[in-house]
């Protein structure tokens, strides 16, 4: 036999012997398919079944789930498992569509779901899934110093292919090389956690026009790297008022992210877009009662101006500047329709803010509250007549009497009623401060006999017991509520009496209150027919400079008067706990109103 003929017939053994393992190792490779898959049914019954379709365990549900494994076996045996899934029976899909009509499983997730290998790792504990669109497949514990990070790794979901917006081809996803991509997730208490998975272009298939962006992620916050329930999370925490930096701390992401989702979420919240350009939203409601301030901006007199409702306490507009131009362009922004309804606003001295609202609309009342009157008494006529005295009786050497207005400030300008309570303290003994034995701090008691000095050194000063009757005549005038036309009068009449008694002492001082008192008269009478608290407006001011000092400042005026609208309105939660608020009664109002057009408050 020739030699060439009996190799060729060995190489064709060997050939022969080859395809029959090869062959019996792709039997062997679906028989172990088809047992994974065999004992897996039971914990997709009792662990998966539920999560990837979000229903319970009826019989029909066994039922489909069966069809599937025979299916399943049979693509195994054709050695096709994953490319080839129209072997699917249509009974056991229809049973599924059956049992869920909002939402059909995918033949992929269901195949995912029974090949998935089960976790042996009993350091961790499987719970459901965050993320919909994100397939767990591991975790790791990462430790990096005293920080522990939970690594969480696994695939997305991808979607169909659809047509390219540039050219209308047909996209096609590339699987060569993916992108590794890693989300921050919410922490698990202390422990930072991170979603790690891969993603890929999806290009277009023709070839002039390489379009290839990357597949998008669905639980992927935009234009951040972290997961929108974190993202979600931190908006919930800075509802809850904590600071940027607490935050940072506590969910592991650097405090610019937390700025700039609560920017975000600010400008979403209170802004609209009105022309191409971001204007703040209208108010929600009318309001009946204003309330203007300015406040420190930054240092080098430069001011803010802040409205708000007088009933609520809601800021309505935030503004650089304390000029006339703020009210004008607050009054354009909310209309006419609004305006029309406002009665009365609250203010300070501040010629500028009544002026302006006098000019567009002169039916609105302005009110200068009990407050901003008592603190120019108290900072421009009492403070500087004590000084005065006080160096007097030192010229004349009455060194006793000089002793006694020493560090007496807090005392002439207090009222007897509150004098009267720190001595009712003092004797009761209650601390002023406690002490530390810790620290060797001792404690801080209250010293009694406050209303007695008081009432020593007016003896001993007439212009400082001046003073003091203006003080209760004040407070007098600010009593009347305006309940009957005789209140009104009587207020006028008091605040004429102030104005007298200021002029006979022929002191510059008082001479200057006198006229403060003549120049803003009406709008002081104006508190008898709407009397009006500073509270909102004062507490609205602290609250501000707290948070400039706790965000140790904030040179981004857009974001620091977004923080202001926020917390000046209220939450959900709050008014979920149904805080009361104190808002002057609308028939009050009405009854108070009657005949005030044709009332001529000036006192004879």
């Amino acid at each position: 036999m020739n030699q060439n003929t009996v190799t060729g017939n060995e190489n064709q053994e060997k050939k022969s012997r080859q395809v029959l393992r090869a062959e019996k190792r792709k039997a062997e490779k679906a028989e172990h398919h088809a047992e994974i898959v065999a004992n897996r049914i039971k914990q997709i019954l009792d662990h998966q079944v539920q999560e990837i379709c979000g229903m319970s365990f009826p019989d029909t549900l066994k039922n489909a789930l069966v069809l599937l494994l025979l299916d399943i076996i049979e693509l195994q045996a054709q050695s096709d498992f994953f490319s080839d899934l129209k072997g699917f029976s249509e009974d056991a899909m229809e049973l599924l569509r059956e049992l869920d009509h909002e939402r059909t499983p995918s033949t992929e997730e269901l195949i995912n779901a029974l090949d998935e290998k089960p976790h042996t790792d009993d350091r961790f504990m499987k719970i459901p899934s965050s993320l919909p669109g994100f397939l767990s497949e591991s975790a790791d514990e990462i430790c990096e110093g005293e920080e522990t990070i939970y690594l969480l790794k696994g695939s997305i979901v991808h979607h169909e292919m659809t047509a390219c917006p540039r050219c209308g081809a047909k996209m096609w996803r590339d699987d060569r090389k993916g992108k590794i991509v890693a989300l921050q997730h919410i922490p698990m208490g202390n422990c930072q956690t991170k979603v790690l998975f891969r993603k890929f272009r999806k290009r277009c298939s023709n070839p002039d026009c390489n379009y290839a962006p990357y597949e998008k992620v669905d639980f992927q916050a935009d234009h951040h790297l972290i997961t929108r329930p974190l993202q979600r999370y931190i908006e919930l925490l800075l509802e809850f008022g904590h600071t940027n930096k607490e935050i940072a701390r506590m969910t592991g992401v650097n405090e610019h992210l937390v700025k700039s989702i609560d920017k975000t979420r600010l400008v979403e919240k209170y802004t609209e877009l009105k022309d191409g350009k971001r204007r703040l939203k209208q108010p929600a409601q009318n309001a009946r009662i204003l309330m203007i301030d300015e406040f420190l901006l930054h240092r080098g007199y430069q001011y803010a101006t802040i409205i708000i409702n007088g009933e609520t306490g809601e800021a309505l507009w935030l503004q650089q500047g304390k000029k006339k131009q703020v009210v004008y362009e607050f009054m354009e922004h909310v209309g006419k329709a609004f305006m029309e309804q406002v009665e009365a606003v609250a203010c300070d001295m501040n010629s500028d803010f009544s002026e302006a609202f006098a000019e567009k609309y002169p039916h609105i009342r302005i009110v200068y509250d009990y407050f901003h009157i008592v603190k120019n008494f108290n900072d421009k006529v009492i403070s500087e007549v004590r000084k005065e005295e006080q160096a007097r009786l030192l010229r004349e050497g009455r060194i006793p009497e000089a002793k006694r207005l020493k560090r007496s400030r807090y005392i002439v300008t207090a009222s007897r009623r509150k004098l009267k309570q720190e001595d009712e303290k003092a004797e009761k003994e209650q601390p002023l401060q406690k002490g530390s034995e810790l620290f060797h701090s001792p404690a801080a008691r209250r010293t009694g006999g406050k209303l007695k000095r008081y009432e020593e050194i007016i003896a001993e000063n007439k212009l400082l017991f001046i003073c003091d009757v203006i003080k209760q005549l004040l407070e007098q005038a600010y009593s009347y509520r305006g309940k009957t036309i005789t209140d009104r009068l009587q207020m006028g009449r008091c605040i004429s009496r102030i104005v007298r008694l200021c002029r006979e002492t022929k002191n510059a001082h008082f001479l200057w209150f006198a006229k403060l008192l003549e120049t803003h008269r009406k709008g002081i009478v104006a508190h008898a027919t709407y009397p009006i608290a500073s509270g909102k407006m004062e507490g609205t001011n602290r609250k501000i400079k707290t948070v400039r000092r706790i965000a140790y400042g904030l040179p981004d005026d857009e974001y620091f008067f977004l923080k202001i609208m926020d917390f000046t309105h209220e939450s959900p939660r709050q008014k979920a706990r149904g805080r009361n608020r104190t808002v002057l009664p609308h028939a009050e109002l009405e009854r108070r109103m009657e005949d005030v057009e044709e009332l001529d408050i000036e006192a004879s």
